[in-house]
């Protein structure tokens, strides 16, 4: 159950990679203009405060007073080239917009350049097919200016095994102006400007205006010969979508298969007459012993731990230990010497007191298994003694999601089924019913341990750990 909850996990992350790669990543660099958008191809922004939005064109001109339609498209689809500015830059139509720039070189600094223009906005309507528009309400074909707007401005270097970027923001003038001042590097085999305005969403406060929608503009010049092959993209946006779609469709069909085999699987081996009745333990058996060595004559004993719980302690706290050392004949031996190894690279001598016992505490500060090892030597018979006691360090929280993860697996190889996609609580429901001689309020108290461990943001205390590892073997030892 573990490892189909971990794969469909698993699955499920790249599924959702996948679907945020092709929207946020594949498909904007692919989509047509949003030039060529209305209201009613984008019904979502519609349907918004009751009333059409209204969706304006941005685009960057070298003037303050506005192209018409056919001056646009006539501007976007030629490619102005110029041997006056600076190694003959020219524009990029492959990334610029519909707009077009004033870019001179500085009379004050001839490697220095000045780039300027007016940022404007209004309803762009392609003069091949002018249907594509069509207001809900009556509005001009062109708007204005828009003012006090930040433009990004970025230059680009290009070297013989790189590129350089520097990027500088302006904000337009009350006129819609903007200007700023490009030093190339002389260095550069070539270089390339890029005017760029992010658009905007304006939500006015009142209910009465519509919501005003700005799209994006960017005007792009170039040295660079490479800018200017006009070729269409070699991946369609939309091979993008199907090949997304195809890895989550595909990712899908393996989890169901792997899900429906195991059921296979589980139903076969019901099938199977039962060879012969073998007594369930009330708790887990241990797989190995956690004491070793002399245990007569050395016993390393945990007096915080009850007898009934496992060699586990929490990881960071204060463990207390002791040592009980003993002569042949089974006294306890005072004022004795013992070497304790704590088997995380640190190591104390311990004297017994009057009782025999040694006290110590101890901090295990990571994660894992020790082994405790006391050493003394015997002073009739110069023997070395020694015995060993294992400890393991845990987070009760991680530990408690264990014991749960655990209980449901044993609980399903005793053919008390609980479907993986089962909330806590609806196996909570599922064991109250199946379980008849186990108390509800025991599975409740396994239930809310998990809870705590896995949902819970507070700290985890031993006390929901013992509470719920009793609750977990008092339903494993019911034994289905």
């Amino acid at each position: 159950m573990t490892t189909l909850k971990r794969l469909k996990t698993l699955l499920l992350g790249l599924a959702l990679i996948l679907i945020t790669f092709t929207i946020f990543v594949a498909l904007p660099s692919q989509l047509p203009s949003f030039g060529s958008l209305s209201c009613e191809k984008v019904m979502w922004a519609c349907s918004q405060r009751g009333m059409p939005p209204v969706i304006y064109d941005t685009w960057m001109w070298h003037t303050s007073e506005q192209p018409d339609s056919k001056t646009l498209d006539e501007t976007r689809l030629s490619v102005v080239v110029s041997d006056d500015i600076l190694n003959g830059l020219r524009k990029a139509t492959i990334l610029s917009g519909i707009g077009n720039l004033n870019i001179v070189v500085d009379p004050e600094n001839e490697d220095r350049i000045i780039v300027s223009g007016y940022l404007q906005y209004g309803f762009y309507i392609h003069s091949e097919n002018e249907t594509d528009i069509i207001p809900l309400i009556p509005i001009p074909e062109m708007k204005g200016l828009l003012r006090s707007r930040t433009i990004k401005v970025r230059l680009f270097n290009t070297y013989e095994n790189n590129r350089r970027v520097t990027e500088q923001e302006v904000t337009t003038d009350r006129k819609g102006f903007f200007t700023v001042t490009l030093e190339p590097d002389a260095k550069a085999s070539c270089y390339r400007i890029e005017t760029k305005y992010g658009g905007e969403t304006v939500i006015p406060s009142s209910l009465e205006k519509p919501i005003e929608y700005y799209f994006p503009c960017i005007e792009a010049y170039t040295t660079c010969f490479e800018d200017f092959e006009f070729t269409e993209p070699k991946t369609p946006w939309w091979v993008w979508l199907i090949i997304g779609l195809a890895v989550v469709i595909t990712a899908f069909l393996l989890y169901w298969y792997l899900k429906r085999r195991r059921k296979y699987i589980s139903g076969d081996m019901e099938q199977l007459p039962p060879a012969e009745e073998i007594e369930t333990p009330e708790v887990p058996e241990k797989k190995e012993d956690d004491t070793g060595g002399d245990i007569i004559r050395i016993e390393i004993s945990f007096p915080d731990i009850e007898e009934s719980l496992p060699s586990v302690w929490g990881v960071g706290e204060s463990l207390t230990v002791r040592i009980d050392l003993k002569d042949r004949n089974g006294n306890n031996i005072p004022s004795q010497s013992c070497d304790i190894d704590w088997g995380d690279g640190e190591s104390v001598l311990g004297i017994s007191g009057e009782d025999g016992r040694i006290r110590l505490e101890h901090v295990f500060t990571i994660k894992g298994e020790y082994v405790i090892n006391a050493t003394y030597t015997d002073s009739g018979t110069g023997k070395e003694l020694s015995s060993w006691r294992r400890i393991r360090i845990v987070d009760y929280r991680e530990e408690m999601v264990h014991l749960f993860s655990e209980m449901l697996e044993t609980l399903n190889i005793r053919d008390i089924k609980i479907d993986p996609k089962m909330t806590a609580r609806e196996a909570e429901v599922l064991l109250t019913e199946r379980l008849e001689r186990v108390s509800v309020e025991t599975i409740r108290k396994v239930v809310a341990g998990f809870e705590e461990a896995n949902y819970s943001i507070h700290h985890v205390s031993r006390d929901s750990y013992v509470t719920m590892y009793l609750a977990v073997s008092e339903v494993l030892g019911y034994g289905g």
